[in-house]
């Protein structure tokens, strides 16, 4: 075994091995100016295991990039464009709380890193089970749908906040317009407990329904309090990025609760700068804040302002309330706190495993750093508070039993592994350092091999008859690893001139594979009856991301079915891969919507236009 240096990238190959002129020019060519591997299945020689642990001395937190802030919720615009367009086809009613969140409402340190705030519309109509007299929520078709009691989620940077629109039909609608109709007209506890003791039990079903969810999930002031908790995870894992602390795998457990608790206090810290800016309503406060509204709520001003500016009691309070209330849904088995940690054991890098009291301590310096509001003045002040906790996070035996003990074990399992595949902990840490001579270093003029470029085609291209057969060896080993990842029957003529292969799905479907020594290559598909089908678009995003690694352009061959030419042509503007030529799909027939579509969104995002949603991580509600 030899590591390999090219450009910014280290390659573990076996010993002697040669790199072809394209893979050399792919791999200089990788933009990472930090330690860079390249996938394993790019390349045959590779040793897996050592590759992928590697891999993982890349930092795996959120890096803040420079970039506009684009916030979706500055405007109602998207909101109410949705319900004008569904109001005209149903002329139903729809309850939806009529709120903006503005730039300046974002922190000034996260204004320019590439912010993305987006408004996700979830509708919910409220219907009536006469058989079992229950009231339920159901989606556009009718079927029941299960209410999303997220307010936001947090993924690398964006930042997504969901409204709820409650949607009523005319019978509904009237109930519940009656009964707060005649409430406005009763004055005395007894008489409205009168009133609802007199209603019919469909009525008070569906209006406690409706009250419930209106009054907990279709307030702004919880928008606003949701997005400052969200943006204060993206501060903690910006400083959690910057500071690259040294911990353990108990103190990263231990951060991630203080990281949601930090997230509480924030909302608490910006509802009380709302109160004194809002006249001492106390109506600002959110759920989360009940407790302190409590104790505040029949006090006398001066009584109230040295409560609330008691940074101790607050944050302490805040810190008991979240013991109290949210604690369980963290900490137990298969929860998020779980998950985290056993995802952490997997992939952190191992140089990073170690245990550092200062680097603990600056950590929760960070977590713990607010902007504090002086009434007196009308300023905020930044505060590190973590001095005035009365006690650090515990973790549990039933944490220890039930996870953390097992991510242990997989760290010092990776450990042994690593180091009987032959590089020791020190070596990988030299490597990141940039501290290890290369074995050997490959000369910049070796890497001037011009691009090549890849022909693509619906038919299979002609064998090109050659007694040099390695140019199957990239093709046989990249689909044997797809067809391991996808539970496939991998097939493969290896007598055939071309590169000629097949894997058999397990609904029977059939992908082909058909390459030339000439840089040609066929995709081609079959469902379950043998007939032909175009390719899935994961099919060519795979045949595009092996092209990628090998430095390649593609060249559109001569394809007849313009369905075939459009999903190959996506897979190339996802990969950022040169396509030879673009056609211009918008004057095309015969493509599906949906591939229009997709193809729109990835020709948006290269002129810089809005992403579109990506898989959700729930960071911690």
């Amino acid at each position: 075994m030899q590591i390999v240096k090219v450009g910014n990238v280290y390659l573990v190959v076996k010993q002697g091995t040669k790199l072809t002129p394209e893979q050399i020019k792919s791999y200089q060519s990788k933009p990472e100016p930090d330690l860079t591997l390249a996938i394993w299945s790019d390349f045959p020689d590779f040793n897996p295991s050592l590759s992928r642990e590697l891999n993982k001395l890349r930092k795996q937190t959120y890096t803040p990039k420079q970039g506009a802030l684009q916030n979706e919720l500055s405007d109602n615009k998207k909101l109410s464009a949705e319900i004008t367009v569904r109001k005209q086809k149903d002329n139903k009613k729809y309850v939806v709380a009529d709120y903006t969140i503005s730039d300046k409402e974002i922190p000034t340190d996260l204004q320019n890193v590439g912010l993305i705030i987006k408004r996700d519309i979830e509708f919910y109509e409220l219907k009536y089970d006469e058989k079992i007299q229950k009231a339920y929520w159901a989606d556009e078709k009718g079927n029941k749908k299960r209410f999303n009691n997220t307010r936001a989620e947090c993924e690398h940077g964006e930042i997504t906040i969901f409204d709820s629109v409650l949607v009523l039909d005319k019978e509904i609608a009237d109930i519940i317009k009656n009964i707060e109709a005649s409430l406005k007209r009763i004055y005395k506890r007894e008489d409205i407990k009168k009133f609802f003791d007199n209603l019919s039990e469909k009525e008070k079903t569906i209006y406690n329904e409706y009250r419930y969810r209106r009054d907990n999930f279709q307030s702004g002031n919880q928008k606003h309090f949701s997005l400052a908790h969200e943006l204060k995870h993206i501060r903690n894992k910006g400083a959690f990025k910057q500071k690259t602390p040294h911990l353990n795998l108990e103190s990263r457990l231990k951060l991630m609760e203080h990281d949601e608790k930090s997230a509480h206090i924030e909302e608490a810290l910006r509802a009380i700068e709302e109160f004194y800016k809002k006249a001492r309503n106390l109506k600002v406060f959110p759920k989360k804040c009940d407790w302190l509204v409590q104790e505040i709520k029949n006090l006398k001003k001066d009584e109230q302002d040295k409560l609330l500016q008691d940074m101790e009691h607050i944050l302490n309070g805040v810190i008991k309330n979240w013991d109290n209330e949210y604690s369980k849904n963290y900490r137990k088995k298969g929860k998020q706190f779980a998950q985290q940690i056993q995802n952490m054991a997997y992939d952190v890098p191992l140089n990073e495993l170690q245990n550092s009291d200062e680097d603990y301590k600056a950590m929760l310096s960070e977590y713990y750093r607010f902007d504090v509001y002086n009434p007196q003045t009308g300023e905020t002040e930044s505060k590190d508070l973590s001095s005035l906790m009365e006690k650090d996070v515990e973790i549990t035996e039933e944490q220890r039993k039930d996870y953390l003990n097992l991510a242990e074990k997989t760290v010092s399992a990776r450990q042994k592994k690593l180091n009987k595949l032959g590089l020791s902990e020190e070596n990988i840490t030299a490597i990141y350092d940039g501290t290890l001579p290369a074995i050997f270093e490959i000369k910049e003029e070796q890497a001037e091999a011009e691009p090549i470029t890849q022909v693509v085609s619906e038919d299979e291209p002609q064998p090109v008859k050659s007694d040099d057969k390695s140019f199957k060896e990239p093709y046989r080993t990249y689909y044997q690893n797809i067809a391991k990842r996808d539970k496939s029957k991998y097939l493969e003529d290896k007598k055939a001139e071309n590169f000629s292969a097949a894997l058999v799905r397990e609904n029977g479907d059939r992908l082909e594979i058909n390459a030339s020594a000439d840089n040609h290559v066929s995709l081609g598909a079959k469902d379950q009856k043998k007939n032909a089908k175009i390719p899935d678009y994961k099919d060519f995003d795979d045949l595009v991301k092996l092209l990628k690694s090998q430095g390649k352009t593609v060249s559109l061959g001569d394809i007849r079915t313009p369905e075939y030419k459009a999903r190959l042509v996506l897979a190339c503007l996802k990969a950022k891969v040169e396509v030879e030529p673009m056609p211009d799909f918008e004057k095309t027939d015969g493509l599906e919507p949906e591939t229009l579509k997709r193809l729109r969104i990835e020709k948006n995002k290269g002129k810089g236009g809005r992403r579109p949603i990506p898989n959700r991580y729930q960071n911690g509600r």
